[in-house]
């Protein structure tokens, strides 16, 4: 599952990870999206931090794709 880094993003990352999903936070801000991460991962969850523009389409790919990579399992989807 890929989320934004803030707000509602944020917090269905964090209910998402608890319940044993591994997630990737995706957003603009970079900082933003190793917070995110760093919360989930703290607590035993799986996240991954990825900088993106959720508004340009080729970045989101670029940003899915790399978070697929990095986490080996993980399928877009």
């Amino acid at each position: 599952m890929r989320t934004h880094a803030r707000g509602i993003g944020a917090a269905v990352a964090r209910r998402l990870a608890g319940d044993g999903l591994a997630v990737g936070v995706i957003d603009l801000d970079e900082a933003d999206c190793a917070d995110t991460a760093e919360a989930i991962t703290s607590v035993g969850g799986a996240a991954l931090a990825v900088a993106a523009d959720v508004a340009d389409e080729a970045a989101v790919t670029a940003a899915v794709r790399s978070s697929t990579s990095r986490a080996g399992r993980w399928t877009e989807g």
